[in-house]
């Protein structure tokens, strides 16, 4: 027979014969080589994507002989086989790899194997002169779509996917490993077969992308029977004192270990009251319930594992709000060995939005939220395999119910876009940060959508959940509620204001970044309005606004104006506006502003002059006396727009200013 490639996108069946073999078979990507019959080959090399289908009957044979010396004897060829990363063995014989009688094999460890027979099969080989007894230690995915079982006759380690699309999948005693490989660990995806035993250990690296340090992360177990005593590593162990639940922070050991109680949680409305509703279990033989999730202080880059039996099936969880303000939190978690998508879990009483926390230091962090396809802060659909999370029962004294079911159970993907893909609602997603920091700390978004309201909306909205201690705080608010996602009706022509809450722990210089603004209707605008000064920052030329803040500086000062109207830069009252003049304008060189003193009063007066993005360009003070003229020096200004601000006895002027 004559060497075979098997191109992409094309099938062919290898066929047999007495004293017929193929010198070489290469099944190159999405290719499809079929074996119906035993079939002699010398060297066999299955690419990556490259699909080897071996039937019931079939078998891939090594023996091949040739009369090499003309002595009319036939004397053993070298053969092997190949099996490349990537590369896929669908299998229907009763036990083991379809492969015997070869001299040399090279399988790598990223190999793929679908055993989908239709009577029982064996992981293993009793097959003479085959050089595999059983399935390599090490594969990338399997698949078992077998109506009956398939058997694990010896330990296996996978990187990949576990796909139980039909059949039981028994591992008879064996150890099933799921590994991790950087943030991404092999996944069980359960379709209509099932896994039965209890010996598999499912790896969940402890990330250390936003804290390499020790911080509090939030976990939740894959397994059905996984005590906390599991959450042990090398270099950590677990600590639990009920204690705490009585006394509180004082106790001796101080646990690391701690679930949520949303009915602890204080009448109040600070982040403090939030977190009384934190509570150590009894006992590290305590099993994590599977659906709850669990906080754990603990260094970033290690990794944890979970042993027992993986969750499989629908697994419900529930909690009552209280009428505390900081009510009503439900701390969940994904229960299966593999990454959730949140909009496929059912919903009772819940608000649509999830929470989950990223570590930036032992005790501090902050919450990313996502809610009906928008995002901030990193938010995403997808709950990573051992991820906990939190949600919001509605309503005060009602109950919220989340129901996982297996359907809900997604391939693990790297996060997605903050917008779903073609998404054409109008958006604005605010950063805040120290000046020079670099990427947003924490973030704000507010979007336009049909159906939603100037209110609160569950479906729509997603309030700020602060992390205690949180250094920074960015939301707009409806009425008094905080919101990190904001969703607001359609824009149909009419201004919309939106009220800006800013809050920094410390003084200092801040950067507020437009990190996106996308599909406002043609006409509109979005404008940063500073209430204090009657500045306006166009949010669609300005990339960032510099501002100056303290603690309690920003209440209430900064709005989100969406409008058809061109704001000009500066603006003031008119009863100041008409009494003060800056002049030549537009300037060039320098300029003179004029302040009355009937509008000054008795005192020196400070003056400032900002360019677009709210920074101090240049700072002059008007002494009192009867001069009512200040020169302002140009001369080391950029050609731009820029706003005169004067703080007078009778309140703050603002002027725009041209330099040329």
């Amino acid at each position: 027979m004559a060497n075979v490639t098997v191109a992409p996108n094309t099938t062919q069946t290898l066929q047999t014969g007495p004293n017929r073999y193929y010198p070489q078979v290469v099944i190159q990507n999405r290719g499809r080589a079929i074996v119906n019959d035993e079939v002699f080959i010398q060297r066999l090399e299955v690419q990556s994507g490259g699909i080897l289908q071996v039937t019931l009957n079939g078998m891939v044979n090594g023996a091949v002989f040739q009369d090499t010396n003309g002595d009319g004897i036939e004397d053993p060829l070298p053969t092997s086989y190949n099996l490349r990363a990537g590369a896929i063995v669908e299998i229907a014989i009763p036990q083991g790899l379809p492969f015997q009688q070869f001299l040399a094999y090279s399988i790598d460890p990223a190999a793929n194997y679908v055993f989908n027979g239709s009577t029982p099969q064996r992981t293993a080989s009793a097959l003479p002169g085959s050089p595999l007894q059983p399935l390599p230690g090490q594969v990338g995915s399997l698949t078992i779509n077998n109506p009956t079982t398939v058997t694990l006759a010896a330990p296996v380690s996978m990187r990949g996917t576990l796909r139980l699309q039909n059949g039981v999948f028994t591992l008879g005693g064996q150890r099933l490993t799921l590994l991790a490989t950087g943030q991404s660990t092999a996944s069980i995806l359960p379709i209509r077969g099932s896994l039965s035993g209890s010996t598999v250990t499912v790896q969940r690296p402890v990330s250390a992308s936003t804290n390499a340090g020790v911080g509090y992360r939030h976990f939740s177990s894959p397994m059905q029977d996984a005590p906390i005593s599991d959450l042990a590593t090398a270099s950590f162990t677990p600590v639990v004192n009920p204690q705490y639940n009585s006394t509180g922070p004082s106790v001796t050991p101080f646990p690391n270990v701690f679930g949520y109680d949303q009915s602890r949680v204080p009448a109040g409305n600070s982040p403090a009251d939030f977190d009384r509703g934190w509570f150590s279990p009894n006992s590290t033989s305590d099993i994590m319930a599977p659906g709850r999730g669990y906080t754990v202080n603990i260094a970033g880059g290690q990794m944890e594992d979970f042993n027992g039996t993986p969750t499989q099936g629908p697994v419900m969880v529930s909690s009552q709000r209280s009428t505390s303000a900081q009510g009503g939190w439900l701390f969940a978690g994904n229960p299966y060995a593999a990454a959730i998508s949140w909009a496929e879990l059912g919903r009772s009483g819940l608000d649509n939005a999830l929470y989950v926390f990223r570590s930036s230091g032992q005790y501090s962090g902050t919450y990313a939220s996502y809610v009906n396809g928008i995002a901030n802060n990193g938010g995403s659909d997808t709950l990573a395999l051992g991820q906990g999370f939190f949600a919001r029962v509605s309503a005060a004294n009602t109950t919220g119910t989340l129901t996982f079911t297996d359907s809900a159970r997604v391939l693990p993907r790297s996060q997605p876009l903050l917008l779903r893909g073609g998404d054409t609602r109008p958006r604005l997603t605010l950063g805040l940060s120290p000046a020079g920091s670099g990427s947003s700390q924490v973030q704000t978004t507010v979007y336009f959508e049909n159906a939603a309201t100037a209110g609160f909306d569950a479906q729509y909205d997603a309030v700020e959940l602060l992390a205690p201690g949180q250094a920074l705080g960015l939301n707009t608010l409806a009425g008094t509620q905080a919101l990190s996602i904001n969703g607001l009706p359609v824009l149909t022509g009419a201004e919309v204001l939106v009220p800006l809450r800013l809050t920094v722990a410390r003084p200092g210089t801040y950067a507020l970044q437009v990190d996106a603004l996308q599909n406002l209707p043609a006409g509109y605008r979005a404008y940063l309005r500073d209430a204090l000064t009657g500045a306006y920052t166009d949010l669609s030329t300005a990339a960032a606004a510099t501002l100056n803040l303290t603690p309690g500086s920003a209440a209430g000062r900064y709005a989100l104006l969406f409008t058809t109207q061109v704001r000009v830069l500066a603006t003031a009252p008119a009863e100041l506006a008409q009494l003060a003049s800056v002049y030549p304008n537009p300037a060039h060189g320098s300029a003179t502003l004029l302040l009355p003193q009937a509008l000054r009063g008795q005192q020196a007066t400070p003056v400032q002059v900002l360019d677009n993005l709210g920074r101090v360009v240049l700072t002059r003070t008007l002494p009192a006396g009867a001069t009512e003229a200040l020169a302002l020096p140009l001369d080391q200004l950029a050609p731009g727009v820029y706003s005169v601000l004067a703080k007078t006895a009778n309140g703050t002027v603002s002027k725009r200013l041209v330099v040329e």
